[in-house]
Formats: structure tokens, sequence, C-alpha cells
């Protein structure tokens, strides 16, 4: 005799007899020992400190002010809160430099927490090749390294030193890389 289970919220379940089953069958309630629930893992630590924008941070603002290459109006950067491990805390900040074909770039690790942050990858023009420009993309961390991936291009982060940040980009003009340094 097949029968269907139906568990209930009161840890009860109703046994019904199956389609398939004799006329004789009967309805009736079996009390259900509930499983022990596995113990809870604690959330990864996320970004949870202060919000800063230029206008509320002038440290940012006079960071922001050497930059030379394009930023989205208004941006918003959140500190890692005390949960995250400083090898994360560490990527947090606005990092400028150029690749190695003379490109200026700008990284800012808008958010950054156990798993990934938000990132914006900002470049100056290419002369014949592409106009200067901005994009913003989430990032996930794999052994130690930022990775994050856009359209056209997947850009690798990695801390080199507690104030350098080496950017590998491969895009649709080729691999290349730049060792940035952290002005906020």
């Amino acid at each position: 005799m097949l029968i269907a289970r139906i568990l209930l919220v009161g840890a009860a379940v109703w046994t019904a007899p199956s389609p398939h089953a004799s006329a004789q069958g009967t309805d009736k309630f079996e009390k259900v020992v509930p499983a022990r629930p596995a113990p809870a893992k604690p959330a990864p630590a996320e970004p949870d400190g202060p919000a800063v924008t230029a206008a509320t941070d002038p440290k940012l603002r006079a960071a922001l002010a050497k930059v030379q290459t394009p930023l989205p109006e208004g941006m918003t950067l959140r500190a890692p809160g005390a949960g995250v491990p400083a090898r994360v805390r560490a990527f947090y900040g606005v990092w400028t430099g150029k690749f190695e074909n003379g490109v200026l770039c700008t990284t800012v690790i808008e958010s950054i927490g156990h798993a990934g942050g938000m990132v914006i990858h900002s470049w100056g023009p290419s002369p014949g090749n592409f106009k200067a420009g901005f994009a913003r993309a989430r990032g996930q961390f794999e052994r130690g390294v930022l990775h994050t991936k856009g359209d056209r291009r997947k850009l690798d982060y990695r801390l080199v030193g507690s104030d350098s940040l080496e950017v590998t980009l491969d895009g649709p003009f080729g691999l290349h890389r730049a060792i940035l340094t952290r002005v906020y």
C-alpha cells in the first residue's frame, strides 16, 4: 500500500491513503520527532562602517582631487565593519596609478566584506583606442584576490604591501598590469 505523507507545522504527520491503496485504508496521525537543527553559522561580516562622500569627508575630497580619471558623481564609500578581517579591510579605499602602456587608472573599493565588494574601475584615454571612462562591478574574493568581470574585461586585484594594489586587466586590448598607490 502506497501512502502519501504531508508534514504539518505542529510536528505531526497526516497519513492519508493513496489513490492506489485499497478502500480499507484509514486516516490517522503519527507523532514525529523533529530533527535537531544544525547550529547556525555566523553570517559573513559585511560593510557596516560609516558611509562617506567627498561632501562629508575632507580627506576623501582631497584624495579625489588628485585623481585624473573620471569617476561617478556623488559616489559613497562604506567602510568595512569591525568583523571584516584585516586582510580584506586593506582593499578598501581609493587607488591610483597607470598601466605599463601609460594609461592612467583609478580603482575605488566602495565597500568590502568577507565575500567581496563593490569596485569602480576608472581609466584615462588611450589615443586611437578608447576614451576615458569608468565601470562599476561587484567583486568576489578567491584566494586573497578580488576578481571583477565586466562585459568586455576581467580585472584581478592583489595587495602588494600596505599601500600598493596590483591590478591585472584582461580586456579587448590585451593583458595589462599596473601597480596602484593608495590615496585614501
